[in-house]
C-alpha cells in the first residue's frame, strides 16, 4: 500500500468518530469504517465511487466545482444575454427601446398565454420597464411579441405534425377497428401500447390527426348513403311508373305489387331506404297539395240601434 494512503489511514484511526466530519476534497480518498483499504481502491487501483457517473472523459458536463454531473441534475438554462443598459437620455430610436423591452419580456418568462396585466406585475419593478416611454408603445410591443412566439409555435407545431400526420393515418387506415362511429377515446384505449401512436406526445396534436381522419370517415360514409339512397330512389320511381301505380293506389297496395315485382326481387337491397323514407309517388302523380283554409273574417258587432 502507498505510503500516503498508510498515514491518511492512520490518521482516521486516531481522529475517532470525529473524524468522519473532517471536510474532504473532491479528490480526497477516506477509508471506510472498519475496513483497512479505502473505499474505492482495489489491488492497488483506485476505482471510480459511483460506476454512474459521468465525467469530462466520457463527453459529460461538469458543475462548477468540478464535479460530474449526475443524471437526476440538469444544466443550468441557457442565458439570454446581459440586460441592455438604458443611456441617461433614454435609447436614441424607437426601435432600440423596443428590443431592450422585449427582452425584459424574454427574461420574465412571458409566453402566449399571458394577459398585459400579469406581465405587468411581473415586469413594472425592473428598470428595463422604462425602455419605452408610453404604456400605450409597451403594450404594443408585448403583443408584437405575444404574436411572435404564437407564430413561432404554430410553425413548430405544423411541422410535428406534418411528421407524425402520414404515419398516424396509415396506422389508423391499417386498423379494421376503427369507423366512422370511433371516438377518441376508445382509440386512445385501442393504441395506447403501439409506438406510432406513442410517437405523438402532445395529446391535442394526436386528436386532431384521428378527428381529421374520422371526419374524412364522416364524410365518405354520407357520400356513399346519399348516392345509394338516390339510386334506390330512382329504381323504386320506376318501378312504380312500370307498375301503372298512381296517386289514387294506397300505399299498401303499392307496398305489395313492389315487392311481388321481378324487378324487386332481383336486386332488392338496393331500396331497403325506401321503406325508412317512404316516397309512395313522385313527384309527378303526386296529388297537389290543398290550400289552407282562409282565417275567419273580423267582423264588429254591430251598433245597437238608439
Amino acid at each position: 500500500m502507498p505510503e500516503e494512503l498508510l498515514l491518511l489511514l492512520e490518521k482516521v484511526e486516531k481522529g475517532g468518530p470525529g473524524a468522519a466530519a473532517t471536510p474532504t476534497t473532491p479528490n480526497q480518498i477516506v477509508a471506510a469504517p472498519g475496513s483497512a483499504t479505502p473505499a474505492g481502491i482495489t489491488n492497488g487501483q483506485v476505482s471510480n465511487a459511483n460506476p454512474l457517473a459521468v465525467g469530462p472523459h466520457t463527453g459529460g458536463q461538469t458543475a462548477p466545482n468540478g464535479l460530474p454531473l449526475s443524471a437526476g441534475v440538469l444544466p443550468a438554462r441557457p442565458s439570454i444575454g446581459d440586460d441592455p443598459i438604458i443611456p441617461h437620455n433614454g435609447f436614441q430610436t424607437f426601435e432600440e427601446g423596443e428590443k431592450a423591452f422585449m427582452h425584459l419580456l424574454r427574461k420574465a418568462g412571458v409566453d402566449p398565454t399571458w394577459t398585459w396585466e400579469r406581465t405587468m406585475r411581473a415586469i413594472i419593478t425592473d428598470p428595463l420597464y422604462r425602455a419605452l416611454n408610453s404604456l400605450a408603445e409597451k403594450k404594443a410591443a408585448f403583443e408584437k411579441f405575444t404574436a411572435q412566439l404564437k407564430a413561432k409555435e404554430q410553425e413548430e407545431k405544423e411541422a410535428r405534425m406534418a411528421k407524425l400526420r402520414p404515419a398516424l393515418r396509415n396506422m389508423l387506415k391499417g386498423n379494421p377497428n376503427v369507423f366512422h362511429y370511433t371516438t377518441f377515446s376508445t382509440a386512445n384505449k385501442l393504441f395506447a401500447q403501439h409506438p406510432i401512436w406513442q410517437q405523438a406526445r402532445i395529446e391535442a396534436e394526436r386528436r386532431q390527426i384521428f378527428e381529421e381522419y374520422v371526419d374524412e370517415l364522416k364524410e365518405r360514409e354520407i357520400q356513399e348513403t346519399r348516392a345509394a339512397r338516390t339510386r334506390a330512389t330512382q329504381k323504386v320511381v320506376a318501378l312504380f311508373k312500370q307498375l301503372d301505380i298512381d296517386v289514387l293506389t294506397r300505399w299498401r297496395t303499392a307496398h305489395k305489387l313492389l315487392l311481388d315485382s321481378d324487378a324487386w326481387k332481383e336486386d332488392p337491397g338496393t331500396s331497403v331506404d325506401v321503406f325508412v323514407h317512404p316516397l309512395p309517388f313522385p313527384p309527378a302523380v303526386r296529388a297537389p297539395p290543398l290550400p289552407l283554409p282562409l282565417p275567419p273574417r273580423y267582423t264588429s258587432p254591430l251598433p245597437a240601434a238608439i
